[in-house]
């Protein structure tokens, strides 16, 4: 693969990064995973935004990120595999290094599994609420879902709060209505949650026990890339085939990716 680092297209196996990097040895860094469509990124002013509070969090001194937009589209340009649909990552390290890989990516399920467990964010943390290096956490609840037999993991905070999944925000509907938790709870502000929220203002964003989810019609998944997740099953309860009303989300936010998904430049 062709990575691109502090300015530069490599071959992953040339990337050099030193070992005293706080980002390699302590987890001092912060992220961004995007989708790209024909090498358009999906909402990248959003993501933009939030890596740069998420840097700011940190302390993190911020390179010169005015071309970054342009360098995703290198990244995918140089990856033939990636122009269809890829992930795209881009890291930022304490130790000023700043790099950018693309991977070609399938449709997601429509559908998963998902299961709780107790395993609680600390929503006290200031770091609940951006995407830090220090990743482990969240892939040891994800390994312990996946012991389960599930895709997912749902996680309360502190307090015993329904807050997020291990790489996915959640909404839940109750008599036909939308739910999400606050991100008073600690949970991540995800991009695809904010456009959902800004496409349908009757959703209901509060602060519920994780018992809640016992109650629930229907438990979606959201992210960058598996966009909007129907939970099939949540622990041993059975939900069913996808309501109308995810298929009408579903299609709406499917609709806003292929609106701004362009061929790539020079493509």
């Amino acid at each position: 693969m062709i990575v691109w680092q502090n300015g530069n297209l490599v071959p992953e196996q040339e990337v050099k990064i030193s070992p005293f990097d706080p980002g390699f040895t302590v987890g001092r860094g912060v992220f961004e995973t995007m989708l790209a469509v024909r090498g358009k990124v999906f909402a990248w002013d959003r993501h933009l935004q939030r890596l740069k509070k998420s840097a700011d969090v940190l302390g993190l001194k911020l390179p010169e990120l005015s071309g970054l937009e342009s360098a995703m589209h290198e990244v995918v340009l140089a990856n033939p595999e990636c122009r269809c649909e890829a992930r795209i990552r881009v890291t930022l390290t304490e130790g000023g290094n700043l790099i950018i890989t693309a991977k070609s990516i399938e449709d997601y399920p429509l559908q998963t599994s998902a299961v709780q467990i107790d395993f609680p964010i600390n929503d006290q943390s200031p770091l609940s609420s951006i995407k830090t290096l220090s990743y482990a956490e969240n892939l040891e609840a994800l390994k312990q879902a996946r012991v389960a037999g599930a895709g997912e993991a749902i996680r309360s905070n502190t307090a015993g709060e329904l807050c997020e999944a291990c790489i996915s925000n959640v909404f839940f509907v109750r008599d036909q209505v939308i739910y999400t938790p606050s991100l008073e709870t600690g949970c991540l502000p995800g991009i695809t949650r904010e456009i959902l929220l800004e496409r349908d203002p009757h959703i209901q964003v509060g602060r519920w026990p994780i018992s809640i989810l016992n109650e629930a019609d229907e438990i979606w998944l959201t992210n960058s890339i598996r966009r909007l997740q129907w939970v099939r099953q949540f622990d041993k309860r059975d939900l069913g085939e996808p309501s109308e009303t995810f298929f009408k989300m579903r299609a709406a936010l499917d609709a806003l990716i292929e609106k701004m998904s362009v061929p790539a430049r020079n493509s």
